[in-house]
This record gives structure tokens, C-alpha cells and sequence, in this order.
């Protein structure tokens, strides 16, 4: 399902609104939370939704669903991507250890990021 934030004129009024583009139609009611990851970050979506204002389905069965929303907020989290990033690493790392026989302790492990993120940096 995609989600596109932006805005509509009606009657001569501005709203935020929200498009919804999917397989199926949707059915938004209340408030809403709606989280997206990315490689690089999180970006999570708050809003309440007002109306339901038209549907359409288009000849290649694609479905398009339009809402006025409110109170809508974007917190966009760039930190806690990274983070996985390197457990993950940290993680393959100590596993090739151990198949090795190799056992480092916390302080190895945390200079061995030191050093590879200076790696990164120059």
C-alpha cells in the first residue's frame, strides 16, 4: 500500500489530505499511524482522518482512495536504521569468530567499530 500526504481545495477551503493506492480499496477511519521503513530511515505518519471523500479503481485494477485528515505529524527517525546496521555487523562478526575459535570481549568489539567507522569517515 502506498500513502501520499499532501493537500486538496474544497469549496474553497485547503485540507491536508491522504491518498491511498493499493491492490484493495481502504476503509481509514479514527486516528491513524502509519509507519514506513527505509534503508536509511523510519518515517512514521499521524493523522485523524474527517472524511472519506472518493474512490476509484482504474483499468489495471490499481485502487485509489482519497481522505481529509487533521492533526497530521511526521517524526522521521534517522538513528535507529544504523543501529540495526551495526548489530547486524557486529552480530557476522562475532559469529566468524567463534568459528574460529575466537573470543573478543566487549572492549575488542567496540574498538573494532571504532575502526571501522573511521574507515567509513576517511
Amino acid at each position: 500500500m502506498e500513502y501520499i500526504f499532501g493537500t486538496v481545495r474544497k469549496n474553497g477551503v485547503f485540507y491536508d489530505n491522504l491518498k491511498t493506492v493499493g491492490n484493495k480499496h481502504t476503509d481509514l477511519n479514527g486516528a491513524i499511524s502509519i509507519i514506513r521503513k527505509f534503508p536509511d530511515n523510519i518515517i512514521t505518519d499521524n493523522a485523524k482522518i474527517l472524511e472519506h471523500y472518493h474512490s476509484v479503481t482504474d483499468d489495471d485494477g490499481k485502487c485509489y482512495d482519497w481522505y481529509t485528515i487533521s492533526d497530521h505529524y511526521r517524526i522521521e527517525d534517522k538513528f535507529t536504521p544504523q543501529i540495526g546496521n551495526t548489530e547486524i555487523e557486529i552480530t557476522n562478526l562475532e559469529i566468524e569468530n567463534i568459528e574460529q575459535g575466537i573470543s573478543l570481549t566487549d572492549a575488542e568489539i567496540d574498538i573494532i567499530e571504532l575502526k571501522a567507522k573511521l574507515a567509513d569517515l576517511l
